[in-house]
């Protein structure tokens, strides 16, 4: 559905205009408080409690009618990531789609979760669970450190191959007077921190 507006001065030259919205606009200050209240108000009407731990986590006591067996059902919700835990997902993910439209194409059996793959798989006892690899987030992650370093640093650096340990063993930050970093390089240095030490997990 288009939306006919006028353009305001914040538009400059263009204030006065006739404008046709045909998509949804983003970036409102209140738009995150707005989304997360209406998330909230149909979540309590679904009988699930906010986790006081966690702002993203709700949860709710059901019984899987198989076996009677009483456990917490979880929803993860993470701006417009929803990730269901419960003996019928899709039948609270039709609830949720009365709510809050989902893409038909992005319900079903989750493959990736924030960034990371999901997949089932057996354990060792038997019982199928899901597993998180951090494959596809480590290859981005390091993909943007590389051009980060490459842009904006000239290449002076590179990232190892292998990485034994992200800092040296005798590394001590009490004692580190070198430059502090700007903002920018600050972020990336974490970012590549983080690489490093998924890398020495993953070996």
């Amino acid at each position: 559905m288009a939306l006919n507006l006028v353009l305001g001065p914040g538009f400059g030259p263009d204030a006065g205009k006739n404008a046709i919205i045909v998509r949804a606009l983003y970036g409102l200050k209140s738009a995150g408080a707005a989304f997360r209240a209406h998330l909230a108000s149909f979540m309590r009407q679904m009988g699930y409690t906010l986790c006081k731990a966690d702002p993203d986590l709700w949860y709710k006591a059901v019984t899987r009618p198989d076996d009677n067996y009483r456990y917490y059902a979880y929803i993860l919700c993470y701006v417009d990531d929803i990730l269901v835990i419960h003996h019928d997902s899709m039948s609270v993910l039709t609830q949720i789609d009365k709510y809050l439209p989902l893409k038909p194409t992005s319900v079903g059996d989750p493959d990736i979760y924030l960034g990371a793959k999901l997949k089932e798989t057996r354990l060792p006892n038997g019982i199928w669970a899901w597993g998180l690899s951090p494959s596809k987030y480590v290859n981005q992650a390091v993909k943007n450190c590389q051009t980060h370093l490459t842009e904006k640093l000239n290449g002076r650096y590179s990232i190892p191959a292998k990485a034994e340990n992200p800092f040296p063993g005798d590394y001590n930050p009490d004692t580190d007077v070198s430059t502090p970093l700007d903002p920018e390089c600050s972020s990336f240095f974490m970012h590549l921190i983080g690489v490093m030490r998924w890398m020495v997990e993953l070996e």
